[in-house]
């Protein structure tokens, strides 16, 4: 877990936020949402990976801040050959094409990192990171006042391997 300091370090971060916008009005900044999905993703070195995400977005005005972590993982679960981990921070805007329908767009930058078995070298576990530019949408259909499903296709762009996803979303409010 070589970026788990990253995750705590953005949890201290919003922590305060979340204490000091419920002083606010709702309409001035606070949480939006809390997503997660599951689908499936492939990349220019591998195809047919199993993909997990979960987002947390807040709300300034009509602008949409999220931070968001993404894994994947090939279809072998005890033995994986390659896998991915991407911490991303995200700017986006909200489109509201029907009381019961609703697009979100987002983009910003991340940190990519993949892992992968050298099999030249007696399968030692190698790891590689980089700066990656994420492009994210939700379609989400509204079953309830805070509750929706909807798919979440995905690009990731990056020097060490492009990923494309798909996956299915459920989003709660906040």
């Amino acid at each position: 877990m070589k970026y788990f300091h990253y995750v705590v370090t953005a949890f201290l971060v919003l922590l305060p936020v979340k204490n000091f916008s419920q002083n606010l009005k709702k309409e001035t900044y606070g949480f939006k949402s809390l997503s997660t999905g599951i689908g499936i993703c492939s990349g220019q070195k591998n195809d047919g990976r199993l993909n997990f995400y979960i987002d947390l977005t807040t709300e300034y005005k009509k602008n949409l801040f999220s931070l968001s972590f993404s894994t994947g993982a090939e279809f072998n679960l005890f033995d994986a050959s390659r896998d991915y981990k991407e911490f991303d921070l995200l700017y986006g805007r909200e489109f509201k094409l029907a009381d019961f329908f609703v697009i979100e767009a987002h983009t910003g930058i991340g940190i990519f990192n993949e892992s992968y078995k050298d099999y030249s070298s007696d399968f030692k576990k190698m790891s590689e990171s980089t700066i990656a530019l994420p492009i994210k949408i939700k379609m989400l259909f509204y079953v309830s006042k805070n509750f929706a499903l909807g798919l979440n296709p995905n690009l990731t762009l990056n020097k060490i391997d492009n990923i494309y996803s798909g996956n299915l979303v459920l989003q709660w409010k906040l």
